[in-house]
């Protein structure tokens, strides 16, 4: 494929221009652009572009670390694809600079090389300029869009210039042909890529639409209890002084049920702007007269519901973009990262939850009946609604157990079999037949759920908090105000947490999958700016002690004795091309073969089969310098050629 001038470093510079890496396009472009202007060309050899792919993969492990250090996990991939072309810069260097048209790629372990046919790295490299460009594509840099793909479909274009200028026989008519054509190929081009893009956008717009549920609106029965089966670490709490366990960190509240399902029918909701950098104002005003650290591990894009303690009020420290906050106390985020780390100031003895009203009395009528039976039956009326509690708080101790093997149904309601039949069952179960039971009583109670923690490490020196201590509880409104009621057994703990000799291992791997999350979080621009001037100094070193082993010359006519294990002496192609000397095509020194033919091609016979004689010629250079069959191969060849040239 022929590349017009400047295209290589044009699409060098496009790229850097869009990747954020200006001054580094610009000067690679340079070094691509004055291999046209420098006549020197260096004598390099299969080893010594081996050793150049072997840079070349050094390069792409130190970008692969980059990448996973500066940006969150789900943007990793993407970002190393948008430094793709950086990896093949130095085999494009040394093609640009060596007297071959192609490269060998390839790997020496030991003493085993490995390498691949020779190629024309060129091709891959743009091939990488389109995969690195569409990587970080956006709808607001049309302009940029609308160059780079012009640029880079011109050689598919360019070849076409001389069959066009020999049909008009003016190359000014070629020139007004190539450049519509040009445009309305980048056109579609364009057009088809913001299609797809447009396309895969509403795709995953729609996709969160069904499966995140940022406020938690809705819960049933068994969700807490799903995640009970896992010891993973979910929070961590860094308290200023020693707390009262447990510690109770809700994430939302509802006061709808339907069936097994509790809903959240106050779906409003406020947006809090930050106040000073990284401070937010949730709920109250001012701070809290307590404050605690919290580690919360956050969900896609950084995102989802805080586990608070009762009575936040103001967030310090929280680097995220976006804070909205529900009618129920729960409160959401946006755009965040993977491990969000704050500090949280709070009153235990204070609730910001919006006031009763008729939701926090209702129970579903297939409840109700059930309900006020094993009120009245076990007299847990009270006189009070401190009595009332007391009471139901009482009701549970007795005769009832925590388990997470639950039995099927064979009452009117799963509510039925837990309070009448098996007296068994998991926080949900409690929490649920509480909330109603309390609103018999004419006591407004919500359902919550978050997370209970009593659990220290000594590893993380913090109070955890795993999914097996996600927990479900009651917000009663009990003396003009909102408190916490917990009627689950206090055994739960041990029985829903399955310790096992693979916990500390996944415990350590947490601690430092934490560490690493805010080293990153918190790296500094001169961690960055020294890891890329160590990768690069390294690659410059390794580069020029490459170069400066092999000899160079210049086209003033040294070097032909310098190449003569490299240009293969006894190959037939350079008798040929003493011929076309002799009638005034000479091939220059600083000139590849492959270059030299497509420039004369009007001048060569049977230019396809002269074109296979350079292919077989190289694959002896580079790859199989001893092959003898392929040798009489090429050399019969060249015979056929210069029969046909002669006689045709």
């Amino acid at each position: 494929m022929s590349f017009p001038p400047l295209y290589i470093g044009l699409i060098t510079v496009f790229w850097g221009l869009y990747a954020g890496w200006e001054f580094f396009s610009v000067a690679a472009a340079l070094c691509f652009e004055a291999s046209y202007l420098i006549r020197t060309r260096f004598d390099l050899k299969k080893e010594d572009f081996i050793r150049i792919s072997d840079l070349s993969s050094v390069l792409m492990i130190v970008l692969l670390v980059w990448s996973v250090i500066r940006n969150e996990p789900h943007r990793i991939f993407l970002s190393f694809l948008s430094t793709l072309p950086a990896v093949f810069m130095p085999l494009l260097f040394a093609q640009l600079y060596s007297t071959s048209d192609c490269v060998v790629i390839g790997t020496k372990i030991g003493k085993n090389v490995h390498s691949h046919m020779p190629l024309d790295i060129r091709k891959l490299y743009v091939f990488s300029i389109v995969i690195g460009m569409t990587s970080i594509l956006r709808d607001l840099d049309a302009l940029y869009i609308t160059a780079l793909f012009a640029t880079v479909i011109t050689p598919f274009v360019w070849p076409l210039r001389d069959e066009i200028s020999a049909r008009f026989n003016k190359k000014r008519a070629a020139a007004l042909v190539l450049i519509p054509l040009t445009a309305l190929v980048a056109a579609l081009v364009i057009g088809g890529n913001y299609t797809f893009n447009r396309m895969m956008m509403n795709w995953y717009r729609n996709w969160m639409a069904e499966n995140t549920n940022q406020f938690k609106t809705t819960t049933s029965i068994g969700d807490i209890g799903h995640l009970k089966q896992s010891n993973r670490i979910e929070i961590r709490l860094y308290p200023e002084t020693s707390p009262e366990l447990p510690v109770y960190l809700r994430q939302a509240s509802y006061n709808k049920m339907i069936n097994s399902t509790w809903f959240s029918r106050f779906r409003r909701t406020t947006q809090i702007f930050p106040e000073d950098d990284k401070e937010w104002q949730l709920f109250g005003e001012g701070d809290g007269s307590e404050s605690i650290g919290l580690s919360v591990k956050m969900k896609r894009n950084g995102a989802g519901v805080l586990p608070l303690p009762q009575g936040s009020k103001r967030a310090k420290n929280m680097d995220v973009a976006g804070v909205n906050r529900g009618a129920l106390g729960a409160v959401a985020v946006s755009e965040g990262p993977d491990i969000l780390n704050f500090d949280i100031t709070f009153d235990k003895n204070e609730n910001f939850d919006a006031a009763p009203n008729y939701l926090d009395y209702d129970i579903p009528s297939g409840e109700r009946e059930i309900t006020y039976n094993v009120m009245e039956k076990n007299g847990l009326f009270g006189r009070t609604d401190r009595e009332t509690l007391d009471n139901i708080e009482r009701f549970f101790t007795l005769g009832f157990s925590y388990t997470l093997q639950l039995q099927g149904r064979s009452g009117e309601s799963y509510l039925d079999d837990f309070l009448n039949k098996t007296k068994s069952g998991h926080c949900e179960y409690f929490a649920t037949a509480t909330t109603l039971m309390l609103r018999s009583a004419g006591i407004p109670a919500r359902y919550s759920i978050g997370y209970m923690i009593d659990e220290y490490s000594d590893i993380e020196n913090a109070y955890i908090a795993r999914k097996s201590d996600a927990h479900a509880w009651v917000t009663a409104y009990i003396d003009g105000s909102w408190i916490t009621v917990d009627t689950t057994p206090g055994s739960s703990k041990e029985k829903d947490f399955l310790a096992s000799l693979t916990t500390p291992v996944s415990d350590f791997f947490d601690w430092a999958n934490m560490k690493y999350e805010n080293f990153r979080r918190n790296k500094s621009e001169e961690i960055n700016n020294a890891l890329i001037i160590s990768a690069t100094t390294l690659i410059l070193f390794l580069m020029v002690r490459v170069f400066i082993r092999r000899r160079h010359f210049k086209a003033a006519g040294k070097g032909k004795k310098n190449r003569k294990n490299f240009e293969l002496p006894d190959s037939p192609i350079y008798g040929i091309l003493k011929k076309f000397e002799e009638k005034g095509v000479p091939r220059h020194e600083n000139e590849t073969l492959r270059a030299w033919a497509e420039k004369n091609a009007n001048s060569i016979k049977n230019i396809n089969d002269f074109m296979l004689l350079i292919k077989i010629h190289e694959e002896l250079r580079f790859k199989n310098p001893d092959d003898e069959s392929q040798k009489r191969e090429l050399a019969a060849k060249a015979r056929d050629w210069a029969f046909k040239s002669e006689f045709e």
